[in-house]
């Protein structure tokens, strides 16, 4: 069964009807769906991310956490909050990495600094390189390099 009709077979159990709001929308991020998973990329970021914005479509939720629940979790939480605001037209924000960075330099840093005692990320250059571009922390702030 392919995504589209297991979304349909959801709306219809969980919501009582095919239609989901936005449909033919939805109905296009379900093929980039489709097409992400398919390519079989090794640590496919896309993949996390419209599957948090089809969620969203349909009155969904979903929990990203770590083993520790911080210091991976902050670096898509952040990501996802931003492109959530994106996707509020409303809101009037616009695309920025610049946001993004902002995030992880202030708010979950403090979250780093109440649950470790420590302003800054518990990841080493290495861990770093090895994460794709959209989840890489703001230089300085993990590591030896860490902000006390």
């Amino acid at each position: 069964m392919c995504i589209r009709d297991r979304m349909r077979r959801y709306c219809e159990m969980v919501c009582g009807t095919t239609l989901v709001r936005g449909e033919s929308d939805l109905n296009i991020e379900l093929e980039k769906l489709t097409a992400l998973v398919r390519a079989d990329r090794r640590k496919e970021v896309g993949v996390l991310t419209v599957s948090a914005g089809i969620g969203r479509r349909v009155g969904g939720a979903r929990w990203v956490s770590c083993k520790s629940a911080k210091d991976r979790t902050s670096m898509l939480c952040t990501l996802e909050a931003v492109e959530a605001c994106f996707e509020d037209k409303e809101l009037g924000i616009e695309p920025s990495g610049r946001l993004v960075q902002s995030l992880r330099c202030g708010v979950r840093l403090d979250n780093c600094l109440l649950n470790m005692g420590k302003r800054a990320y518990a990841f080493n250059r290495m861990q770093v390189a090895t994460f794709p571009t959209e989840l890489q922390p703001p230089e300085g702030t993990y590591g030896q390099g860490g902000r006390s």
